[in-house]
């Protein structure tokens, strides 16, 4: 049923809880798990039946694993065996913020015949679903409800039969989502919803550069569609804008310039230290796409500013 159309399943809150209690305590039964997650609620033995169907998703996508135990016995444990300290809050949430993207963009949970259906039992709803979050341009987009997505996508998908976010419990889940994995921010004024993959592109950057100090315009953003293919140039970018561009009216990204969501983080990672956009003399350049005030940014080469 994939990830977006349950009110509470496998939320990242969720798994903060499950994973660092396995990183603790090694293999542990379902129940026990259950009962740390919602206590009132794990004698039922429906809600229990519902928990494990989380557990069962998150094997499914590879961040758990069962462990057989005698007697009929569910045991789960994670699937690494390298981990940062759990009681390190900011390192064990990055660490399993990047884990839970790395299994959510995994091509065998994303099989492209499957990649517009709404029962599949894949990631491929939330895939498409950030994918499409980081196609919009941000001086325009930047929802604080359903409604204002929904009219968004409505427009957009105009004589499609493609389904994004039919009902508030797909946008609410995504809105979660892409906030707990760094692909969106909460506006301080109104807590309207901002695409901006900052956080997650700042996760990857030792191994988009691995052990290199500088990469052409092309080389930096070819790795880093590799590694999130829902930015410029990946896969399940190209599949989403592949439908998109059926209306006559969407607005493809001019050759050799970067979205406006692509454009923002590397802006807010440049002015963090990490990162240095580089304008060198007679070398192929890309552009940063700026606001209407101010003109395209050029830039031939990105390097790494920063080894924090």
């Amino acid at each position: 049923m994939g990830l977006l159309n349950h009110t509470n399943d496998g939320h990242f809150n969720v798994l903060i809880v499950i994973t660092k209690f396995l990183a603790a305590h090694g293999p542990t039964q379902d129940s026990t798990l259950a009962a740390l997650v919602a206590p009132e609620k794990v004698l039922e033995k429906q809600d229990l039946q519902e928990f494990r169907a989380t557990l069962n998703r998150w094997e499914k996508f590879g961040l758990l694993r069962k462990d057989a135990r005698p007697e009929n016995t569910l045991y789960y444990n994670l699937i690494d065996e390298e981990y940062p300290e759990p009681k390190d809050e900011f390192s064990w949430q990055t660490w399993l913020s990047k884990r839970i993207c790395e299994q959510i963009m995994e091509e065998k949970n994303n099989p492209k015949e499957q990649f517009w259906e709404t029962t599949a039992d894949t990631t491929t709803d939330l895939t498409r679903g950030l994918a499409w979050l980081l196609a919009q341009d941000i001086q325009t987009f930047s929802p604080s409800n359903h409604k204002q997505a929904e009219k968004q996508e409505a427009e957009q998908f105009r004589g499609s039969d493609k389904i994004l976010l039919n009902n508030d419990v797909r946008w609410n889940n995504l809105r979660r989502w892409s906030l707990s994995l760094g692909f969106a921010r909460s506006l301080p004024i109104n807590s309207n919803l901002l695409p901006d993959p900052t956080g997650a592109i700042r996760k990857v950057l030792p191994d988009i550069f691995d052990e290199s100090d500088e990469l052409s315009h092309r080389q930096f953003i070819q790795r880093l569609a590799e590694k999130i293919p829902i930015l410029d140039g990946g896969r399940y970018r190209r599949w989403l804008e592949e439908e998109l561009s059926r209306n006559p009216e969407w607005k493809s990204i001019e050759k050799n310039f970067l979205s406006s969501t692509l454009s923002l983080a590397l802006r807010c990672l440049e002015k963090e230290g990490e990162l240095d956009l580089l304008r060198k003399a007679d070398a192929e350049r890309s552009y940063l796409t700026t606001t209407t005030k101010e003109s395209p940014r050029p830039f031939t080469h990105v390097k790494r500013a920063s080894t924090k």
